[in-house]
């Protein structure tokens, strides 16, 4: 239990500081992914049952999704259980069903 207002529950201190830093510095979309919303957030949802601000849910029933946000997020997504290159210890990327380094430009054996 905190005095916080914004994270009234963390397991650890080191929870406490990943969910206020998620709170300052990450957008609504990837916060409200995660599950992190703010005490105002949680109001919100209490008085019309959606965590989402009001005028963002008008504007955006108006306008397109942008597509590069939902690549970027496929593409971290499929990043998370790529190899490390043995070569430089990179991360490497998943093309097709191999994998090749960014950083060296070494392959899984697959080429």
């Amino acid at each position: 239990m905190t005095d916080d207002p914004d994270v009234r529950m963390a397991q650890s201190i080191v929870d406490y500081i990943f969910r206020r830093v998620a709170l300052d510095f990450l957008p609504f979309e990837t916060r409200s992914a995660l599950g992190i919303h703010s005490a105002e957030e949680r109001q919100r949802h209490l008085d019309t049952g959606s965590y989402e601000p009001l005028d963002d849910r008008e504007t955006r029933a108006h306008r397109p999704r942008a597509s590069s946000s939902a690549l970027r997020l496929m593409t971290q997504e499929a990043r998370v259980d790529a190899p490390l290159c043995l070569t430089c210890g990179t991360t490497m990327r998943p093309t097709g069903s191999c994998y090749v380094c960014e950083g060296c430009g070494s392959t899984s054996g697959c080429s």
